[in-house]
């Protein structure tokens, strides 16, 4: 089954008055772009609260479409379509540093360190995740993972899932026309707002301190990464040479 398939990973949030459809991928920016495009969508939502906790942004039930109709949308009703898409070795880092704390906190969103539904998902899997681990090993859990046929959580699931269509069984459609990049996040959002015609100021929320990624990596690592994610790989340079 490819991942589009499942209405539990849909991704697709779509405002039907101003003809637009983002497609969100996890640790791509996806808190403040969604933030700047609430104004945008039809849903009901406390500004005061989200001020004060903005993770409670991700309970918000937005309005979404499967990635079929959004294909429909786009080819025949003009909606735009967009994404943004992460270096997948700093998206890696990213994730680590965001969701594994050796501090163990506690609290309604986490335990012992690790993302609650994190610790859910695999807790009946020999490859859990646990406040204590290197980056080498979260990286090596991944790919055990990954290796055993387990689903990957969305936070280091392959960008390139999110946002394709089955064409044959070694050929995908990207659904989304316009593919921009985290580390160009302010320009292109700014151009894809002025393409569909709003005014959405973007703030930089729930950043990971800045390091150089490539510091984490070994040239296994490197190696085990790039098995993982060579689509999100291949795409991310398209779009970054201008190919795409």
């Amino acid at each position: 089954m490819h991942w589009n398939d499942n209405p539990h990973h849909n991704n697709y949030v779509v405002s039907h008055q101003h003809k637009f459809i983002y497609v969100y991928i996890p640790k791509v920016a996806c808190t403040s772009i969604k933030k700047a495009l609430l104004p945008y969508l039809d849903v009901e939502y406390n500004k005061e609260e989200l001020e004060g906790d903005i993770e409670k942004i991700h309970d918000i039930i937005l309005p979404k479409v499967p990635p079929s109709e959004a294909y429909h949308l786009q080819k025949e009703w003009g909606y735009s379509a967009f994404t943004f898409i992460r270096e997948p070795y700093d998206r890696l880092v990213s994730f680590y540093k965001s969701k594994i704390f050796k501090d163990g906190r506690t609290d309604t969103r986490w335990v012992d360190g690790i993302p609650r539904y994190l610790q859910r998902l695999y807790r009946q899997s020999p490859f859990a995740f646990h406040k204590d681990m290197t980056f080498e090993e979260c990286v090596k859990n991944i790919h055990n993972l990954n290796s055993a046929g387990h689903p990957l959580e969305e936070h280091f699931r392959p960008q390139y899932s999110f946002i394709t269509w089955p064409k044959t069984e070694s050929e995908f459609i990207y659904i989304p026309q316009f593919i921009g990049r985290f580390e160009t996040l302010t320009e292109d959002f700014n151009s894809i707002c002025q393409t569909i015609g709003i005014k959405a100021p973007l703030e930089f929320l729930n950043t990971t301190r800045k390091g150089q990624s490539q510091d984490y990596y070994t040239p296994e690592l490197t190696e085990i990464v790039k098995e993982i994610y060579t689509p999100d790989i291949n795409l991310y340079n398209k779009i970054k040479n201008g190919k795409e």
